[in-house]
């Protein structure tokens, strides 16, 4: 996946990129890059800080607001964060994900019935985890309380 190709339903839709020789990762912006050593600096660290990444500028803002409200409930606790924000990070941005995330689906007609051409955007995936880092995710957020309502975080963050 790389780039926004359109909407469906008021979202946005990345585009399907299929795996070929002329299809590797592209650099950011040094300015995206700035701004991903903020949210994502242990996944930029585990590939050696390369900039040639499957994220486009343009998906960078939105990574970063998604991981914006999580954080305000979860970042008391470092390694529920850290563990959180891997899995959004690696998910955007990755240049290795075609080894756990499987496009099930694309389209190519936007909400609009517009087509963009030669794009076809991404509906669906599968992302591929271990169940180990699920668990251990899981039991790093578990106990964390958010403060203004007395519960736990993972309550608020799940439904």
């Amino acid at each position: 996946m790389y780039g926004k190709c359109g909407q469906l339903n008021g979202f946005d839709q990345l585009c399907y990129v299929a795996e070929s020789e002329e299809n590797k990762p592209k650099a950011v912006s040094d300015e995206s890059f700035e701004v991903l050593k903020r949210y994502c600096s242990d996944t930029l660290e585990e590939y050696d800080y390369t900039k040639e990444l499957c994220c486009s500028d343009e998906q960078i803002p939105d990574l970063i607001t998604q991981l914006q409200m999580p954080e305000g409930l979860i970042a008391r606790c470092p390694s529920c964060f850290y563990n959180f924000r891997k899995v959004f990070c690696e998910f955007t941005c990755s240049p290795y994900q075609r080894y756990f995330l499987n496009v099930t689906e694309e389209n190519r007609e936007d909400s609009n019935g517009n087509n963009p051409p030669h794009k076809q955007m991404v509906t669906v995936v599968d992302y591929f985890i271990s169940q180990r880092f699920v668990d251990a995710a899981f039991d790093s957020c578990k106990d964390v309380v958010f403060s203004p309502t007395n519960g736990y975080a993972m309550d608020t963050l799940c439904g």
